[in-house]
């Protein structure tokens, strides 16, 4: 089953649910998701893609409660060729079951926007998108993500930088199976 039918039919469930629970009181609500076309957004590219203060976040060695050991993450940003984030590693992930990788992206000076994105492998189905944390408002993007050799770099289009200023700043985390393997923070 593809990407796109998982999320029509997801989004199908959802729409259910809320009709069925719309008298009842609720409780933590999940990020609603965005505007999309066939499950997946199209982002507009800016004519200007603000750049990270800092490109490279180097963490400790040895330090993960998990199975994977974040060694560095690098984030490069281009109107062109968008956003781009490099996981480095060690350790194993599941070839099956949930990996979820996520850059948060803090709007820097202004104190504005922050941003989510986020790669998500699940027994063997990858999918991107960005989570705006102030709008609670998740978008699947069209995006890529490559392994090899302990390494991941992810794609995701340009358009992912909406509202973050020049110099700003993220923290990268790996959660595998539901737990928090290993973080880094280029603040």
């Amino acid at each position: 089953m593809s990407i796109r039918v998982k999320v029509l039919a997801a989004a199908g469930l959802v729409l259910l649910s809320l009709t069925a629970c719309s008298d009842t009181e609720s409780t933590a609500a999940a990020p609603r998701p965005g505007p999309t076309f066939d499950g997946v957004v199209d982002l507009p590219t800016p004519r200007v893609v603000p750049t990270p203060k800092a490109a490279d976040c180097r963490d400790r060695v040895g330090d993960a409660t998990g199975v994977v050991d974040l060694q560095a993450v690098r984030v490069t940003a281009d109107a062109k060729k968008g956003v781009t984030v490099t996981y480095d590693w060690k350790g194993e992930t599941p070839s099956m079951g949930r990996a979820l990788w996520v850059t948060t992206a803090s709007a820097g000076k202004s104190g504005g926007a922050v941003l989510r994105w986020e790669y998500r492998w699940s027994n063997g189905n990858m999918e991107t998108a960005v989570v705006d944390v102030a709008q609670d408002q998740e978008t699947l993007v069209r995006g890529t993500g490559v392994v090899k050799d302990g390494t991941l770099t992810v794609t995701f289009p340009s358009g992912v930088t909406g509202g973050l200023d020049p110099g700003w700043v993220y923290t990268a985390t790996v959660n595998v199976e539901g737990d928090d393997s290993d973080s880094c923070d280029a603040r």
